[in-house]
């Protein structure tokens, strides 16, 4: 807005101080005689009129290269813009990997967790065995024993039954 508002005083000044000069113009001095038709301008406002014609052209410069800077910053938004449409589909990428990642560790430690059960329950089973294991070899010992026994005192009485029943005879 400062710029359009800059733009319309120099050209309404050049309007009204320049453009008379662009007919045939001649600075007059004081005291100079003037003897030709034409537009007469005093030394004061030829130099204010140049003066002011070296301020707008140097406006119209500052104002082309502002324009130039700012297709150059429109050209970086620009930019930026398909880099930040980039970052999010990377971020949505990272957000889609970070939740599997999540999903497998979850699902690791619910294999940890039913593997410690099953390792557990393993364990108390081989406890158990262990324990009918001795269990038993106690009983087979036992038994071996009145077995072992039995034998003897069969034995014992077959022989004995076979002394008394021979003496029977």
């Amino acid at each position: 807005m400062k710029r359009l508002a800059v733009f319309m005083a120099v050209v309404w000044t050049l309007s009204v101080a320049v453009i008379p000069v662009w007919g045939e113009a001649r600075v007059v001095a004081p005291g100079d005689t003037i003897t030709e038709p034409g537009i007469f301008l005093p030394a004061k406002d030829a130099v204010e009129a140049a003066e002011m014609l070296d301020r707008y052209k140097g406006l119209v410069d500052r104002v082309a290269a502002m324009d130039k800077q700012l297709q150059e910053q429109s050209d970086q938004i620009d930019l930026l813009t398909k880099e930040m449409g980039s970052s999010d589909r990377e971020l949505a990428l990272k957000d889609l990997i970070i939740k599997n990642k999540d999903e497998m560790l979850a699902f690791r430690k619910e294999l940890n967790n039913e593997y410690k059960a099953l390792l557990a329950e393993s364990r108390a089973t081989m406890q158990h065995d262990k324990d009918t294991i001795d269990r038993l070899e106690k009983r087979i010992e036992s038994l071996e024993k009145k077995s072992i026994w039995g034998t003897i005192l069969g034995l014992i009485v077959g022989a004995g039954i076979a002394i008394f029943s021979h003496g029977a005879l």
